[in-house]
């Protein structure tokens, strides 16, 4: 079994944002990239929900996210915000199924 330490140095490890939320909205996980470009945030955005952060269209597409997560599943593309990076939206299931959260990832969008 693999420890809470090596995973979240594994997320630590990847260069861009990883922002874990429950199905409440609330956001329990930043990884390192995330705390980096979150740090002008005050107060920390940990432990607060994700809706106070986004206008009420962003909040209706959030919310319909979670619709479908329930119904089908699977990672929804969202947009490629400002800084050109694709925001991607993946939901975060248990072993039985349930659904516990989702998480935003974001990559850059830099053709090689």
């Amino acid at each position: 079994m693999i420890s809470c330490e090596i995973l979240k140095s594994i997320l630590d490890a990847i260069p861009y944002q990883i922002v874990f939320t429950d199905c409440d909205h609330i956001i329990r996980f930043m990884n390192k990239q995330a705390e980096i470009d979150f740090a002008d945030r005050n107060p920390s955005i940990l432990n607060r929900s994700l809706l106070e952060y986004h206008n009420e269209n962003s909040k209706k597409m959030i919310l319909g996210f979670m619709e479908h997560f329930r119904s089908e599943g699977g990672e929804l593309f969202e947009k490629v915000n400002d800084k050109n990076q694709k925001v991607y939206i993946t939901p975060i299931g248990n072993e039985g199924g349930n659904l516990l959260g989702y998480f935003e990832r974001y990559e850059s969008n830099i053709s090689m």
